[in-house]
Order: structure tokens, then C-alpha cells, then sequence
């Protein structure tokens, strides 16, 4: 696509459009993996029907009363336990990070000694 638009630049705002509307038709695609049915939203082929005939036959359904709630439950609790475990490492990443920039700080020998670093050095030991 990158070549069409350097040979044809007048095609960007063409272009620009269809890359938003691939994006909401894979946002679309995403949200109907939802195993809720709440969370899920209406097929591409109903929307497409309304356009062209005014009228859709995959209309609304009706939801059972808990209709894939454990399904939703448990997929719900895993998507909370990554997203916790994401910020767990990313907090000992920092962490460790940190550590090292202190302990580089630290020991770097610039010939004064100061109270506060020597006060940060005996924490560091504790």
C-alpha cells in the first residue's frame, strides 16, 4: 500500500479511510469472540442488511438467563489473573532496574563521601 500511495499520493485520504475501517471491522470480530452474550455485538451481515435492505433477519436475540456465564466468568477471571501477573513483573522489573542504578550510583568512586550517601549505604545493607 505504501508504494501505491508514493506513485499516487491524491489516494491517501482513500486509503486512510479503508486502514479505520479495517480497524473497526477487526475491533468488530474481537468483540463477538466475547463469550457473553452482553458483551457481544451484532454481526457484520446485519449491519449489512440494514444498509442494502432496511431490514435485518439477524436481528436481536433472545438471552437465556444465565446463558455462558460461567464461560464469561472464568474467561473474565483469566484475562485478571494476566493482567495482574503483567503488573507484578513489570513492578520487579522496575524494581530491579532501580536496584541497579542505585548500586551503580552507589559505587561509583568520585573521591567525596557524603553523609546522605553513606546513610543510603547502610539502608541498602539493611
Amino acid at each position: 500500500i505504501s508504494i501505491l500511495l508514493v506513485e499516487y499520493p491524491d489516494k491517501l485520504p482513500t486509503a486512510f479511510l479503508s486502514c479505520i475501517a479495517l480497524g473497526m471491522l477487526g475491533c468488530l470480530k474481537l468483540s463477538q469472540t466475547q463469550p457473553s452474550p452482553w458483551k457481544r455485538c451484532s454481526s457484520i451481515f446485519h449491519f449489512l442488511f440494514i444498509l442494502i435492505f432496511n431490514t435485518s433477519s439477524y436481528g436481536p436475540r433472545q438471552i437465556e438467563p444465565n446463558e455462558f456465564s460461567q464461560k464469561a466468568e472464568e474467561e473474565h477471571k483469566m484475562f485478571w489473573d494476566k493482567y495482574i501477573h503483567i503488573q507484578d513483573t513489570k513492578e520487579k522489573i522496575y524494581v530491579e532496574i532501580l536496584n541497579e542504578e542505585m548500586d551503580r550510583f552507589l559505587t561509583r568512586d568520585c573521591g567525596i563521601e557524603s553523609e546522605t550517601k553513606k546513610n543510603i549505604k547502610e539502608e541498602m545493607k539493611n
